[in-house]
């Protein structure tokens, strides 16, 4: 059914391409929205340039303070790391918000991926670890097999930390309130201030931990590991969490690997397709909703759906 509204999608899209359209319209936003996604030569021209800012950033961390700096920047260029702040309602009032405090930062699915001893997830491992040596050779890294496998053992130490995934669905053992203050004497040796400073949460009291016997481990790790394999961490993730945004070779390259964890034997759609479809959705989702609906449904659905709505 996806792949059916998917095709019916990418369809309007394309029908809706006509620059006869009205100025300002939300048929003509998503018609040069289009356009310009569908401008892979100058993606391709551009490469990595995107990004140069943020890896001339990483790159040039120096101490463990901006690294905890650097850490919740990453959640506001797309990239990833082992700690997370973000807000939503507090489940004990849902009059106000909570700031949480959680925990990420894996490139493969689940812990389980790192752990496991089959033939199946080893095989996965030596691929990703290929990927990423591929990805930060092209960064310009030195020594990419070398620092690939640093990067890997980096997360299979998080994985080692994270709670397996059913107790962290569970909505009793991820709610831990707590105040900043007890935050900063029960867990020191990480600089909380400046990585709740570059969140731009300047006055915080409380906050809720979701999973809070990990903060000690994840803290030894910081700064036990080297702030190389750190940085070249940080840049990794940063740019395969951006790939689908970048050249068709970068964009290949994480779909390639994507297709080991999945298991597909070729791929279903171009590079330029699928994105432009999944991005279309997300940024003009109500105007293609009212267009598949205006197009693809017959009169006496529509009724009965409005019907419904009533």
């Amino acid at each position: 059914l996806r792949e059916r509204v998917e095709k019916r999608l990418l369809k309007i899209v394309e029908s809706e391409h006509n620059p006869r359209t009205t100025p300002n319209s939300s048929q003509k936003k998503i018609t040069d929205y289009y356009s310009s996604w569908m401008n892979t030569k100058r993606l391709n021209e551009l490469g990595l340039d995107p990004l140069t800012e943020d890896i001339k950033r990483i790159k040039s961390i120096d101490s463990r303070k901006d690294l905890a700096g650097e850490f919740v920047r990453q959640y506001l260029v797309a990239g990833a790391s082992p700690f997370y702040a973000s807000v939503s309602i507090n489940p004990l009032n849902p009059d106000e918000y909570q700031l949480q405090l959680g925990l990420s930062g894996l490139g493969l699915p689940d812990r389980d991926y790192y752990l496991e001893d089959t033939e199946r997830f080893r095989n996965i491992r030596a691929k990703y670890a290929t990927y990423v040596a591929d990805v930060i050779e092209l960064v310009g890294i030195e020594f990419p097999d070398r620092n690939a496998r640093e990067v890997l053992e980096l997360e299979r130490q998080i994985a080692i930390v994270q709670w397996p995934r059913a107790d962290r669905r569970d909505r009793d053992k991820t709610l831990n309130p707590t105040s900043y203050y007890d935050l900063k004497t029960d867990h020191p040796g990480f600089d909380w201030d400046n990585f709740f400073k570059e969140t731009g949460v300047f006055s915080l009291n409380t906050l809720n931990v979701n999973q809070p016997d990990t903060l000690k481990p994840l803290i030894e790790l910081v700064n036990n590991q080297s702030l190389e394999t750190w940085k070249n961490y940080l840049i990794f993730h940063l740019v395969m969490k951006n790939s689908s945004l970048l050249s068709e070779k970068l964009d290949g390259m994480n779909f390639e690997f994507r297709k080991v964890l999945t298991g597909a034997e070729r791929a279903v759609a171009s590079v330029e397709e699928r994105n432009t479809k999944s991005w279309v959705e997300i940024w003009f989702g109500e105007f293609a909703r009212k267009t598949l609906r205006r197009t693809s449904f017959s009169a006496e659905f529509k009724r009965e759906n409005d019907r419904f709505g009533e």
